[in-house]
């Protein structure tokens, strides 16, 4: 029987899809294709239980025959019959408890799980599901174990816990894992290979559910080896699939169409026609690509096609927008008409809510091309009320994001501590038992001859010596090699941490690369969102350091977004167009952020607000030039000359600060577009300058709720201006603290400062 199993459970095993039954035929990550999850448990189960039998000569008794077949009886029709897929569940219950046999029982309480799952109701299938684990503990059922804590796995994804659905899926990856450790051969090895495939598949889909698409990358490439190495074609082609559309909505088309072009050119693939359509589409709406028109027109079509063969409303939905969208300025009119009146007629007879948002902004994309503004204006109304919704439910997922990286790091730590507590307690255990040694050894050679004394200690001394070195050689190598593990698992966690910030980490230049030219300095940066439109960048060219503070249009992912394009186009023009004037750069900086929204299709009116400085440290000089936002300069007064008109002035008490202005004109599209201005500064000792955004002067907040503002900014760093950069951070961050208290932060602030 063991040997039958072979084919079936290789099959069934690299399948990553399931459909549920809530009549929207939403297809959902994570699980196995239901039928192949019951085939793969009961096969895995008999091949255990058989071989247990074959040991003893034994066969199945009545009672165990009956719990098998009410088993397989429920398979048949866990979607088809509910009414008597209840029936064959709660039987199989019933003659699993006659066996009394644990591994039984666990299998019984997964297909009253499965069952609970299949109504949608997922609390009362987490506790099936706890209780077959329970089982399956007892029954020391590894396998069992491991596919327990996989169905907790898809409960807990249902229930929209993905902490906990992550958790669940790393133990049973774990026991995957512990099941290959023992050095399994044959079918058991096998199966053990491919739930390991399975479980690190799911994890990296969940992954890139959450937007962790380094750590999704990292899981599927593994899962990918695994297919290359034991599974068949079609699996490949789904890992391919799913790696294409990783890269998709990781923003890098190369990497994209390489993986759709793998996948689609497996010629199985197209056998398995849900997931090739899903291939086709996706790669036929690839922007960036090196289709064809022809070629992009020819495989959304089939895709489309697929979908109606196949039944599947959600998938032609999806594919009459993705179409309608992408071809939206070659379709005709009556074209894009028949496509939407067709997603809407489905859309409303299956319910499908999720697509609800990009069909709405589609209608009113069209109707805006006929003229019906009336018709435009209601269908992007509820766009923008459904899109609400969906931001909502990206903001969950950005938050478990957060707290999914927040615990491996601080379950690391623990780990790592532990880990290094206890080998430092072996290792004073170790010292303590030497210098026992030590004592016995120094008493037992009293009373010899000197000479033979002196030979005998010798002796004894160099070969404890030679053994002390070689244990303590094969400790330290232990403990370096746990170090090495440790420092390899933090850059791990240092990776996902940095790589969920990663648009500013593209920015923003370290704190030790400013240190080491402008080691008194100080930055109060504090981002809105979990990313940020404001920006700092620096960047140094022999004997000039150029540095800037920079507010983007918008705040969060729209303000990133832009500050990607900004903080390029200053990279370019100092490093590519070798620039070193502070008014070339601006203006080298306005054409190139202008060229990359000019490859869009609709007007795109953001760009940014800047201080840039360029500085000769040697010289004490500074150049300067802004847009919209200026340079302010704190000097001490018996240090003032003659001050130029266009400067601004207010005086302190031991010191004055200075300000210029900066162009009043963007870094972005302006109706009358000027050349820069700039402004060169000799310094003198002790001069403090401050760039800065305009997050911490509008800021709300105070007994009255009103903004800041710039006049309360210049006397609190006036006031300040003799501690030093460290201790002016700290008042600023106390009184931006003191002032919000319950108000909400509305804008990004950042506020950089340094003293020569």
């Amino acid at each position: 029987m063991i040997a039958s199993t072979k084919v079936l459970l290789i099959s069934f095993q690299n399948m990553t899809y399931i459909r549920s039954d809530d009549s929207t035929g939403k297809y959902v990550h994570l699980c196995m294709p239901v039928f192949a999850r019951n085939i793969f448990l009961l096969l895995g189960f008999l091949a255990f239980t058989c071989g247990a039998s074959a040991q003893g000569n034994k066969k199945f008794s009545d009672e165990e025959y009956n719990f098998l077949y009410y088993f397989q009886e429920y398979q048949e029709v866990e979607f088809s019959e509910p009414k008597l897929a209840k029936i064959y569940a709660d039987s199989c219950l019933y003659w699993a408890r006659k066996t009394k046999k644990d591994a039984m029982i666990g299998m019984a309480f997964q297909c009253k799980g499965w069952y609970e799952e299949s109504k949608s109701s997922f609390k009362p299938a987490l506790d099936y599901y706890y209780k077959s684990l329970s089982y399956m503990k007892k029954a020391n059922n590894e396998q069992g174990i491991a596919d327990a804590y996989g169905n907790l796995a898809n409960a807990y994804y249902f229930l929209g816990d993905l902490t906990k659905c992550l958790e669940m899926q790393l133990l049973s990856l774990e026991y995957y894992e512990k099941i290959l450790a023992g050095n399994p051969t044959g079918d058991k090895k096998q199966e053990a290979l491919s739930g390991r495939s399975i479980a690190i598949h799911n994890i990296g889909d969940l992954y890139l559910e959450i937007g962790l698409f380094q750590q999704a990358d990292d899981y599927l490439y593994e899962s990918m080896a695994f297919d290359l190495e034991y599974g068949s074609e079609k699996d490949l082609a789904i890992s391919y699939t799913t790696l294409g559309k990783m890269y998709k909505a990781w923003d890098r088309p190369d990497s994209a169409e390489f993986y759709f072009q793998k996948a689609i050119e497996i010629e199985e693939f197209e056998e398995q026609l849900d997931d090739y359509s899903s291939a086709l589409l996706e790669y036929a709406t690839l922007r960036g690509g090196g289709l064809s028109q022809q070629r992009r027109t020819k495989m959304a079509l089939e895709a489309l096609e697929n979908a109606r063969f196949m039944g599947k409303a959600d998938s032609e939905v999806e594919a009459l927008i993705k179409i309608s969208d992408y071809f939206f300025d070659q379709l005709s009119t009556d074209s894009l008409s028949t496509m939407l009146r067709e997603a809407y007629t489905i859309l409303q007879r299956e319910d499908l809510q999720d697509l609800a948002p990009d069909y709405f902004r589609m209608y009113s994309r069209y109707n805006s091309r006929l003229g019906d503004f009336e018709q435009a204006y209601f269908a992007l109304d509820n766009y923008l009320e459904l899109k609400m919704v969906a931001d909502e439910r990206r903001h969950t997922q950005d938050v478990i994001a957060g707290g999914i990286r927040y615990k491996l790091q601080a379950q690391f730590e623990q780990d790592s501590l532990q880990q290094v507590n206890k080998f430092a307690t072996e290792r004073n255990a170790y010292l303590e038992d030497i210098s026992e040694i030590q004592n016995i050894v120094y008493l037992s050679v009293i009373g010899f001859i000197l000479l033979i004394a002196s030979l005998i200690y010798y002796v004894t001394s160099n070969r404890r010596k030679n053994r002390m070195n070689a244990v303590l050689m094969e400790r330290n190598q232990l403990v370096q090699a746990q170090k090495d593990i440790v420092e390899e698992h933090n850059k791990s966690i240092s990776d996902s941490i940095n790589y969920a910030r990663r648009l500013q980490s593209a920015l923003l230049p370290t704190p030790q690369q400013i240190n080491k030219f402008l080691p008194d300095s100080f930055l109060f940066f504090l981002p809105k969102d979990v990313v940020s439109g404001d920006f700092y960048w620096f960047e140094n060219q022999g004997d000039w350091c150029f540095l800037a503070v920079a507010d983007c249009t918008g705040h969060g992912v729209p303000g990133a977004m832009v500050s990607v394009v900004c903080s390029n186009a200053l990279n370019r023009s100092v490093k590519e167009f070798a620039l070193k004037r502070p008014k070339d750069i601006l203006d080298k900086t306005r054409e190139l952020v202008l060229d990359a929204f000019a490859k869009s299709t609709e007007e795109v009116a953001d760009g940014m607000d800047i201080s840039l400085l360029a500085i000769h440290i040697e010289k004490k000089k500074v150049i300067f030039s802004g847009a919209h936002n200026g340079l302010w300069l704190i000097r001490e007064a018996d240090k003032m000359k003659e001050v130029p008109d266009e400067v601004r002035t207010k005086e302190g008490k031991k010191h004055v600060l200075l300000e210029w202005k900066g162009d009043k004109q963007p870094i972005g599209r302006f109706e009358t577009m000027k050349p820069f201005q700039e402004c060169e500064i000799q310094l003198e000792d002790n001069d403090q300058l401050y760039l800065m955004s305009d997050g911490y002067a509008d800021q709300f907040g105070g007994p009255k709720g009103k903004k800041f503002k710039y006049v309360a900014l210049k006397e609190l760093l006036l006031e300040n201006a003799d501690q030093s950069m460290e201790q002016q951070k700290e008042q600023l961050s106390n009184t931006y603290y003191d002032w919000i208290k319950d108000n909400e932060q509305i804008d990004d602030v950042c506020v950089l400062g340094f003293r020569l």
